[in-house]
C-alpha cells in the first residue's frame, strides 16, 4: 500500500505521513530509500511517496492507532498459545480495517469531502467525487 492511499483513506496529510514513515522506519533501522516510489502530483511534478509491504505497513499504521496495536498483540498471543490459527496476510487485513473504517464512516467522509469542495465555491467534478469515494 502506498502512503498516498493511506493518507487518502485515513485523512492524515501526506507530508505528515511521509515524516511519520521515515521516523518509524529509522526506529527499526530500515532505510526509507528502500521503499521510495514517486507519483505525478496535481501540478505535474514528480513527488515522493512510499510503498510499504505487509509488516512495514502494519508497523507504521499501528504507530497512530493504539486499539489496533492492542488487537494485534492479543491476536499474536492467541496464535502463540494455540487459541487461534494464523491468518494469511494478516497485516493487510488489519491495515485495511484501520484505513477503511465502517461503511457509515466512509459515507460521512465522502459527504464531508464533497461539502469542502462546494464550500470552496465550486461544483464537485467527477474527479472530486472519485477521490472522495476512495475507501
Amino acid at each position: 500500500m502506498t502512503t498516498l492511499e493511506i493518507a487518502a483513506r485515513s485523512g492524515v496529510r501526506h507530508d505528515n505521513l511521509l515524516r511519520l514513515v521515515r521516523q518509524e522506519l529509522e526506529a527499526v533501522d530500515e532505510a526509507a530509500l528502500r521503499f521510495e516510489a514517486s507519483y505525478i502530483d496535481r501540478s505535474g511534478k514528480r513527488s515522493l511517496c512510499y510503498c510499504l509491504p505487509g509488516e512495514y505497513l502494519l508497523h507504521v499504521l499501528t504507530a497512530f492507532d493504539a486499539k489496533l496495536r492492542f488487537a494485534l498483540i492479543k491476536h499474536w498471543q492467541a496464535v502463540n498459545e494455540g487459541w487461534a490459527k494464523p491468518v494469511k496476510n494478516i497485516a493487510n487485513i488489519y491495515a485495511g480495517r484501520l484505513v477503511a473504517g465502517t461503511k457509515e464512516e466512509r459515507r460521512l467522509r465522502y459527504q464531508t469531502e464533497i461539502a469542502k469542495v462546494e464550500a470552496a465555491g465550486r461544483r464537485a467534478t467527477a474527479w472530486d467525487k472519485m477521490l472522495a469515494s476512495k475507501p
